[in-house]
Formats: C-alpha cells, sequence, structure tokens
C-alpha cells in the first residue's frame, strides 16, 4: 500500500466504499488514479483482487476525538433552541432519538472527518466518489463526480428488527410490519395477561422475562406482580417464556386496554403542533450549519434530510406513546419501575412519566460494563449510568465503586449481585461434552475505533488462528455470534470455513458453556460470568483496544491471538494449569458478583420495604 507522504502528483482520486462493485470499478483500473477505500469491505475486494489502493483509517489520527465529536453532535437537541420547540410534556423529545442518530452519525462522521483531510491533501485532484462518499464531498467541494448507482433509503438502527422464532431460525423485518404483527399478537394476549388495579404491580420495561426467570418467581411469592410494558420486543416468544409468565402470574400491558377514542382529538392536535414546530426549526438552516460544523466543514446539507425523517417518524408517534403511558401509570397503579437502559425510546418515556407519578424507578445493571480509564462517557451514552432513574441495582463492589468514583451518589446504588445470573448457582447436573466454545462478538458501530480496517483484519485472523488450533487437537469447535450480528456476517464467516468440526449456531448461549469443556471469548462478555459460575476455564482474548487496566485483564488468562494453540493444548493436557485457569475465573466471579443466587431476593426485599413506607406515608 501507498505511503501517505509520498508525491500527490496523481490528479484522479477514486473513493469507494462497499456500494460501489468490482465492475463499476473496472473502468479506473487502467488509469493513474489513486484509490482510497472506505469500509471494510471494499478495502476487502481490492485486496483480494491485488489493486494497490490505501484505506481512509490512514487519515484519521484521533479516533477518540472523532468520537468525542459524535457525542457532541448526537446532542444537537440539547441546544436551547431546539431543546424549546421539541419540549413536550416537560420532556426533550429530541433525546429520544438520540441513540439512533448516534449510531447513523458514527461512521459518517467518521468519514467526513477523513474527506476533509483528504481534500486538503489532495486539493488540485479530480474526485470520483461512491454515492454517499459523493454526497458528503459535495457539502465542500464541487470538483467531484458520482461513480455508482445512489442508495434510495437510509437505513436508521431501529428500522429493523431481528426476530427470533427458533434457535435456529431468525430472520430480520422491517419494523413497520413487525409492529403491525407485534400490535395483533398483543391484542390477543392482552386479554389472558391483562393486569388488575392494584398498588403491589411492578413495572418492567422491555425486559425479557426468561433473563429474570428468578426475580420473576421471587416477586411472586412476595405477593409482587410483575407487569410487563414492552413496546420494541413480545414478552411470550416461544414455549418457555409462555410457560414462565404463566408460573409467575406476571402479566403485561398493551395499548389495548386503553380506550383511545376518548385520547384521539387531543393526540392529533399534539401531534399537529410538534410537526409544525418541527418544519418551522428545519428552516433554521444557519443554526445547523453551524452546528454541524466538522473541521471547519458543516455537514448539516448531508444531515438534515435524513435527521428531518427520524424526528418525523419517531417524535410525532412520541406524542401518543407519552399519553398512553400516562394513562397506563394512572390505571395500574405501578409501586416500581424496572428499567435495563436510560437511553431507549420508550424507556426513556416511561421513566419520564414514572417521575411525573412519583413511582420509584430503578436502573438494572444487565452487563458487565467496561469499567477502564476513560470509559465513563461511553457508558455514560450507551444509557448505563443512572441519570434518570431513582437507584440503580449493581452486581459487585467493582461497579459500585466505578459510579462512585465517576460522583454518582452512594444513595442511588443498591448493591444487589446479578438478577439475571441467579438461577446459575443452582444448576449441578453438568455434562461436559468434547468441544471448546468460541463465543464472538465482533467489532460493531458503537465506537470510531471499532470501524477500522485494521480492527477487522484482527478479528479475521482471530478467528482464523482459534479455528486451526482446534483443528489440531481433535476437538468441535461451535462458535457462537453475538445476536446483535447479522446474518450477513455470519454467513461469511460459515462459508470462510466450511469444516466439519466448526459448527455456527444461534443456541441460547449459557446452555452451550453448561456443555462446554473450554470457554473462549473475545473481549468484553457478560458471557464470563456464566463461564465463571459453571466453572469452566475462560480464555479472553483481547482484540479491541480496551483499558489495560479494567477489571476484566487483570484478573482473567489473557492472551494475544496468537497463543491460542499453546494455551489450548495446555488446558487439555495439564489438569494442573486447568484447574489455575478455573480458579482465575472465580477470582473475577468472586470480585465482581456479590450475593450469587440470592441477588432477586435482596432486590425484591428492597422493592417490598419501599412500597412499606410508601403504604404507610399514605
Amino acid at each position: 500500500m501507498e505511503n501517505l507522504e509520498q508525491s500527490t502528483s496523481n490528479n484522479c482520486l477514486i473513493l469507494i466504499d462497499s456500494s460501489i462493485s468490482f465492475n463499476e470499478l473496472k473502468s479506473f483500473l487502467n488509469t493513474s488514479c489513486k484509490i482510497i477505500t472506505f469500509d471494510y469491505q471494499s478495502h476487502i475486494l481490492l485486496k483480494q483482487n491485488n489493486i494497490v489502493h490505501e484505506i481512509s483509517d490512514e487519515f484519521i489520527d484521533d479516533a477518540d476525538g472523532v468520537q468525542q465529536t459524535c457525542y457532541l453532535l448526537s446532542r444537537w437537541s440539547n441546544d436551547k433552541l431546539v431543546s424549546e420547540n421539541l419540549c413536550y410534556d416537560g420532556l426533550n423529545l429530541g433525546n429520544l432519538i438520540q441513540e439512533e442518530f448516534r449510531h447513523f452519525l458514527i461512521p459518517i462522521v467518521k468519514k467526513f472527518f477523513e474527506l476533509t483531510k483528504i481534500y486538503e491533501k489532495f486539493k488540485s485532484s479530480e474526485f470520483f466518489a461512491a454515492p454517499a462518499l459523493y454526497e458528503l464531498l459535495t457539502c465542500f467541494s464541487t470538483q467531484v463526480k458520482k461513480i455508482g448507482i445512489s442508495q434510495s433509503k437510509t437505513e436508521f438502527l431501529n428500522d429493523t428488527v431481528l426476530f427470533k422464532l427458533t434457535p435456529s431460525l431468525t430472520f430480520r423485518l422491517s419494523s413497520d410490519v413487525y409492529n403491525s404483527f407485534k400490535k395483533i399478537y398483543d391484542d390477543i394476549l392482552s386479554v389472558l395477561f391483562k393486569p388488575r388495579i392494584n398498588d403491589s404491580n411492578i413495572l418492567l420495561v422491555e425486559a425479557d422475562p426468561l433473563k429474570l426467570k428468578h426475580l420473576l418467581q421471587i416477586l411472586h411469592q412476595n405477593n409482587l406482580k410483575p407487569v410487563f410494558l414492552n413496546r420494541r420486543r413480545p414478552v411470550i416468544w416461544n414455549l418457555s417464556s409462555f410457560l414462565l409468565i404463566i408460573s409467575s402470574k406476571s402479566k403485561f400491558v398493551s395499548y389495548h386496554h386503553i380506550h383511545k377514542n376518548d385520547l384521539y382529538q387531543r393526540i392529533m392536535f399534539d401531534k399537529k403542533i410538534i410537526s409544525d414546530k418541527l418544519n418551522h426549526l428545519f428552516e433554521n438552516d444557519s443554526f445547523f450549519s453551524k452546528f454541524f460544523t466538522v473541521n471547519d466543514k458543516s455537514l448539516w446539507q448531508f444531515v438534515k434530510p435524513r435527521l428531518y425523517v427520524l424526528c418525523k417518524k419517531q417524535l410525532i408517534k412520541s406524542i401518543e406513546e407519552i399519553r398512553i403511558t400516562e394513562i397506563l401509570f394512572d390505571k395500574y397503579g405501578f409501586s416500581h419501575v424496572l428499567v435495563l437502559s436510560e437511553i431507549g425510546f420508550n424507556e426513556q418515556i416511561t421513566l419520564h412519566v414514572a417521575k411525573k407519578k412519583s413511582v420509584t424507578s430503578v436502573l438494572l445493571q444487565h452487563g458487565v460494563y467496561e469499567d477502564g480509564t476513560n470509559s465513563f462517557t461511553y457508558n455514560d451514552n450507551s444509557g448505563v449510568i443512572p441519570n434518570i432513574s431513582d437507584k440503580i441495582s449493581v452486581w459487585g463492589e467493582i461497579m459500585k465503586n466505578y459510579l462512585l468514583s465517576n460522583g454518582i451518589s452512594l444513595q442511588k446504588i443498591l448493591l444487589t449481585g446479578s438478577i439475571m445470573h441467579d438461577d446459575l448457582f443452582f444448576r449441578n447436573d453438568l455434562k461436559q461434552n468434547n468441544f471448546i466454545l468460541f463465543a464472538v462478538t465482533p467489532p460493531s458501530q458503537n465506537h470510531v475505533s471499532e470501524l477500522s480496517v485494521d480492527l477487522r483484519e484482527k478479528f479475521d485472523l482471530s478467528i482464523k488462528l482459534i479455528i486451526d488450533a482446534v483443528s489440531k487437537m481433535n476437538k468441535n469447535l461451535v462458535i457462537k455470534f453475538h445476536p446483535s450480528v447479522t446474518e450477513k456476517e455470519i454467513l461469511r464467516i460459515r462459508n470462510s470455513y466450511p469444516y466439519d468440526f466448526v459448527k455456527i449456531t444461534n443456541q441460547n448461549i449459557t446452555s452451550l458453556i453448561e456443555k462446554c469443556e473450554i470457554f473462549l471469548v473475545t473481549d468484553f462478555s457478560t458471557t464470563i460470568l456464566d463461564a465463571a459460575i459453571l466453572k469452566k476455564p475462560i480464555v479472553l482474548i483481547q482484540i479491541m483496544n480496551f483499558s489495560k487496566n479494567s477489571s476484566f485483564f487483570q484478573s482473567l488468562l489473557t492472551i494475544e491471538k496468537t497463543d491460542v494453540e499453546k494455551i489450548l493444548k495446555s488446558i487439555i493436557e495439564d489438569s494442573k494449569f486447568k484447574n489455575s485457569v478455573i480458579a482465575k475465573g472465580n477470582v473475577f466471579l468472586s470480585n465482581y458478583l456479590v450475593n450469587g443466587g440470592k441477588s432477586s431476593k435482596i432486590l425484591v426485599d428492597y422493592l417490598t420495604s419501599m412500597r412499606t413506607v410508601s403504604i404507610n406515608n399514605h
């Protein structure tokens, strides 16, 4: 690959991404044009065809700085001018789409940074660019021509839904189609699972009942009524979830329970007001052009039509969501609200209504979060820090101290342990099979650094080295991808390694950990706790550049990808070494988790005591 310090005498630059096919690129291959790729797929395409090119990543020297810019731009609605226009019922509606908008912004802002640097370096050149890159470049240059066919629509994070029908059958639906089916489904089931009106209803928002099995049972035993408000995900989707809802006497609320005719006129009136305010707000190009400026060049021309579509769809929809959520609170008298995140659309609405109704809210820690240096901004923007919730239920001293060190009050913190892991402490009939389990979490779109070609190549190389290592050990390798991984990515890996001893599965990860001989995992994963509880040897392979002072990397066996074969061989052949690896997992478990098997009881005791105080005060 050519060095960026070389002469820029080439008078033509070809800027491509994954939207460009090889056929569309062919006409430029016999020219002196310099080619720059802007994503991993286009880099691989050119690499496989032995075409010399540069990578856009090389024009960024501060990925964290770009990420901070994404955080800043995603909070556009916090500006006084915007918040005054988008405030409804005391809630800044713009904040409801912060997660979706940031997810959209991260790759766009990264490319914009790169393009401004490339433009400065090659100002005198003629640019030919893929459609999205062309549109970004035209924000500040007219010396650009488009190659390829423009995409008709920008897809946002929640425009599609991954629906898991069985462990082996998953498919994606558009959110509109999914919500149409879900509405009918909810309306039918709501007749069977409609809650009663009383002050013992505990509202769980966008929660998976199977992950809260022990909590639901303990709530039922203490005469508290679990009630689900799941607007995005179904409460019941298979036999296991159905039987759990039945046995725990859980209920769920549906908008079917509300007579919307009484609200219709007001909702339509309020929607019209917000729609008019949005239209007026988006006419203020002067303000937005200045706000969405990166490297002294405005991104607003590109962002404007896309942000407008997102706002029109989600913010208008939020009016009905807010009003109906208020009625649900008034009707069913919830004593507490439990949420797993503060960043989600419906979670924010529910927490806002809970505040208005003086209902105590608890944010449940639902995973292992990075706790190293400089991780707070990332966690804060991920909705796992209690900014809105009255309390946060944490899993152990590590998370408690992390929150305290970042300014969260001790009075907000409930040291409960993990309600999601209680069940595992009661499993004794473990059966070990002759396979190695590899839990894979590939780079995502949550941080600019995760979009780099170098990181994606490290990830692919790690999979190759692990498969090669296991192939020499007469063992089967089962690969379990994180639920966020697309079917396209899974298919790519499957086609790359069509070996009999390699199996890619969608089965429940905990059931796989129960049966495996060795547990391999990349970077941060909550499944490490599952493996530690089940006393499996855990090998952590670090790919991403997380803080070295994280509790993960201090306690567990953390290795380089090139050492996989040696470590696996030692675990299989040396029982003493294997036990030492298991012991490391035990140390991490004892450091990270308290109240194993008792967490749900401790949380429910708190909810019960708070309910008693509330009753006595009335």
